[in-house]
């Protein structure tokens, strides 16, 4: 890394004040900037790093407080980080791992004009596993819930519809991860494009609502947007979950 100009302050003032605290923990890993170890080369390293990168205090009354956020790795898909909690006993866990989703992902229970939802063949290579599930994907820069609704729609089905209504949203390993789904309800669909995406797409097949309650009742769908929006859809009063 290019040393700022600034950054002769840290054999300074940030040296003098550290060095008699630091003298007998000397680590074998130092700033590669300043040469100084451990804290000292921490305090050093946060005045100049990315915004995503530097640790972060938040106050406030909430049973668990997180007092800081410390940035492990991160992508434009993912990130892991290191949160500072403290537990409502006042213990505190200072590298409670969470892996932090930078945008929403959205899934849609697309329904004919029959009653019957449609769902996409998917290979997943990181279990090894097949199953039938829901459109979905993640909201794209700039994009609406509805819209990246709408698009994946589209896009792994070929399909567009006449009429959504928003479902709700939960997120699905809310102790380990800030993921977020919506689920959509999208009525009456048509098809407007046979062009699929078939990286994504092995195949669409048609269920009804007793073909749904089977497949549930035989574990056949392997990830939990899909099980999630299907229950909720036969959970719904009226037409939505009619055979």
């Amino acid at each position: 890394m290019k040393r700022p100009r600034s950054w002769s302050t840290c054999s300074g003032t940030t040296r003098r004040r550290t060095a008699p605290l630091l003298a007998a923990s000397w680590r074998m890993w130092r700033c590669t900037c300043c040469s100084l170890p451990a804290f000292a080369a921490w305090i050093c390293r946060q005045q100049y790093l990315p915004s995503w990168q530097r640790t972060t205090s938040v106050s406030g009354s909430k049973p668990w407080q997180v007092l800081g956020r410390r940035a492990v790795y991160a992508s434009a898909w993912v990130g892991v980080e290191q949160w500072d909690v403290r537990l409502p006993d006042g213990s505190r866990i200072p590298d409670h791992h969470v892996v932090v989703y930078p945008v929403d992902a959205v899934g849609v229970v697309a329904l004919g004009t029959d009653g019957r939802v449609l769902l996409v063949d998917h290979y997943r290579f990181m279990t090894d596993s097949r199953s039938w599930e829901l459109p979905a994907g993640h909201v794209d820069e700039g994009e609406t819930v509805e819209q990246a609704a709408r698009r994946e729609l589209l896009e792994e089905t070929g399909h567009n519809a006449a009429t959504w209504q928003q479902l709700g949203s939960f997120y699905p390993a809310n102790g380990s991860s800030t993921l977020k789904f919506h689920l959509w309800l999208a009525r009456d669909l048509s098809a407007v494009n046979s062009n699929v995406d078939t990286n994504e797409t092995l195949g669409l097949q048609w269920f009804s609502a007793a073909d749904v309650r089977a497949s549930l009742h035989r574990n056949a769908h392997h990830d939990g947007l899909t099980m999630a929006g299907l229950f909720w859809w036969l959970s719904l009063a009226g037409s939505a979950a009619q055979p």
